[in-house]
This record gives C-alpha cells, sequence and structure tokens, in this order.
C-alpha cells in the first residue's frame, strides 16, 4: 500500500512539474468596446485578455466588467499609422501633438478605462518608430505602474527598447491569429503560435472580436491542456512583477498591419 501511495505521489509530482514548466500562450482579443456583441467575448475563457479602445460606445462597462471578472485588460490605444487619411477613431495619438497634448489624450484613456493594467497600440506603424512620442509614453507608464504590448505593426518599432531605458515592462505579439477570417487559415496560426511557445517557452497572439475568431476561439482553447500549452493571462508573461493596482471594488515581428 505504502509502495503503491508513494508511486501515486511521484506521478502527482511529475505532472504539477511538467505543468508548471508547460509552454505558455496569451491571446489579446483587440478592439474591443465597439459593439455590444463583442461582450461574449469576455465570457469565453477566464485567461484571455482584452483590449478595449477608449472613448467608444460600451468601453467603460466593458472594463468594468471585465474587472469584475478578473480578467487582464489593456487601453487599445489609437496611435498615428504610416498610411494616411486612416481613421483612427477617438483618443488617438499623433506625432504632431506637443507633449501636453500627447500625455493628456493618454491620462484620459487611462481615465476611461481605470481598470486597465497596461496598453498596446492601435495601429502606430509610425509613432511607435519615433523616439519623442515613445518616450512621453512610457514616462507616463512609469507613472502609472502599467506595462507596453508592442502589436509590432512596423519591424521598426522603438517600443521595447525605449521602455527598457524607463524601467517599464514590455511585450511583443508574435503573431496574429485572424488576419484573415477562414478557420483554415486561423487554424495555420494558431499551430505556428503554439510552436513558437514550445521552442522558446511562451508566445502572444493578437486576435479581435469577429465571429469567426469567437467559433474557432470556443472549439479549440479546450485542446491546449491536452498539448502540454497553458493560456495564461498576458500579465503572467510580463519579464519583471507588476503590481497591480485593482481600483475595482466587489518571434515572429515580419508579418506587419497599419
Amino acid at each position: 500500500m505504502r509502495i503503491i501511495k508513494s508511486i501515486t505521489l511521484v506521478l502527482l509530482y511529475i505532472l504539477s512539474v511538467g505543468f508548471a514548466h508547460a509552454a505558455k500562450i496569451a491571446i489579446v482579443i483587440d478592439d474591443i468596446g465597439n459593439q455590444l456583441s463583442d461582450e461574449k467575448l469576455l465570457n469565453l475563457n477566464e485567461h484571455l485578455t482584452y483590449a478595449i479602445l477608449p472613448h467608444t460606445p460600451y468601453s467603460f462597462i466593458f472594463s468594468k466588467k471585465a474587472a469584475e471578472l478578473q480578467r487582464d485588460i489593456l487601453i487599445h490605444l489609437p496611435m498615428q499609422a504610416t498610411t494616411k487619411n486612416i481613421l483612427l477613431g477617438p483618443g488617438a495619438l499623433t506625432e504632431d501633438m506637443s507633449k501636453r497634448q500627447y500625455q493628456q489624450t493618454l491620462i484620459a484613456a487611462i481615465e476611461d478605462i481605470p481598470y486597465a493594467i497596461g496598453i498596446n497600440n492601435h495601429m502606430g506603424s509610425l509613432l511607435t518608430r519615433l523616439d519623442k512620442p515613445m518616450r512621453w509614453t512610457m514616462e507616463l507608464l512609469q507613472q502609472h505602474n502599467m506595462f507596453f504590448l508592442d502589436s509590432k505593426t512596423t519591424v521598426y518599432s522603438k517600443v521595447e527598447s525605449i521602455a527598457d531605458q524607463y524601467g517599464v515592462n514590455a511585450l511583443h505579439r508574435n503573431i496574429f491569429l485572424d488576419n484573415v477570417k477562414k478557420p483554415n487559415v486561423m487554424d495555420i496560426q494558431f499551430k505556428r503560435l503554439i510552436s513558437i511557445a514550445q521552442e522558446y517557452g511562451s508566445a502572444i497572439a493578437i486576435a479581435h472580436p469577429y465571429p469567426e475568431t469567437y467559433e474557432f476561439l470556443r472549439d479549440n482553447l479546450p485542446l491546449l491542456s491536452s498539448m502540454g500549452i497553458e493560456l495564461v493571462p498576458l500579465s503572467r508573461l510580463l519579464p519583471t512583477e507588476l503590481t497591480i493596482n485593482n481600483n475595482f471594488i466587489a518571434p515572429d515581428s515580419k508579418q506587419v498591419v497599419n
């Protein structure tokens, strides 16, 4: 009997250690806040991370609900792209702003989504390659104990290098899951995500609140544990521990978009 118990304990230990060292992935759902239908993504999986567009019809409501559910929340901050005449949306940051205008706009976004623990860029293929606005960004993030997820919309991004100068945590996405909203293409991207995580220990995907994406994630997320993959909130992948101020009471960078 003692032998059986010992074997059982050893097996449980092996399993627990194996899971602790399982490859980890984080999936960030961008563009939350414009449509009421986005809400179903909030209920899909407790470990998904949600990037909410500031000053949109449901930005505060969804950020409050996500905080209630103890989800990781980012501000999906509109930033100027290299493509001209492209609609950025409310609260956008642009290169022609003064430091005062820029930081006031960023503070307004933080106030609109007060439960956010970090930001990521919406578009930003121009702004993220510029020193001055990235320094202004990191200065504020340092003051608010927030981190930056670089959506990596340009291979020339300076987000991580400047974040490091300010002692700000920074990450970057590895793949876009649903640039093509077809199950077979998403499946290819999903397998790439897993492959990157298995090689490097972790990987980050960005997805969007499309009906096709919802269905794909609903069907495929439950399969991860059987592959030895752990889905985690984005904050679990930060290079240094983040002290989260929760105000609620109760390496593929070549894939570029604007």
